[in-house]
């Protein structure tokens, strides 16, 4: 409690994270009005550069041994400092944070991929992101 003109305040912080909750979730819902944690940001103004990644990710991942080989995704969001990616799967429930590398690749393990299955699990791996 603040002290303020002989009476207390209550202390409440001037920013305060309220994630959108659904009834049948125990987690936050995703929503494209939400701010996005550090340098990430939403690509639906963009339908152009939408396609553009939703297309990248399809050339890059060369071998069916790949998690997201095949897979039908819709591009969300990105990095503004780097080459992730945040793509929705369509064919599933969840989510998967990909790091593009701008060429054919034929090592399973490339590009690099994080499938998560919940939007809060989603916001804690762009946190964890580190920029």
């Amino acid at each position: 409690m603040l002290e303020g003109r002989g009476r207390e305040l209550p202390c409440v912080p001037l920013l305060q994270y309220k994630p959108h909750r659904h009834a049948c979730h125990d987690g936050p819902v995703f929503r494209e009005t939400d701010d996005l944690p550090g340098a990430w940001y939403y690509l639906k103004s963009d339908q152009g550069r939408c396609r553009m990644l939703e297309s990248e990710l399809v050339n890059e991942c060369g071998s069916d041994q790949h998690p997201m080989f095949g897979q039908r995704v819709e591009a969300v969001a990105c990095c503004g400092t780097c080459d992730e990616v945040l793509f929705k799967l369509l064919d599933q429930q969840g989510w998967a944070i990909v790091h593009l590398t701008w060429r054919r690749e034929t090592d399973p393990s490339w590009p690099a991929c994080e499938v998560v299955g919940s939007w809060s699990n989603v916001l804690e791996e762009m946190i964890d992101h580190g920029h």
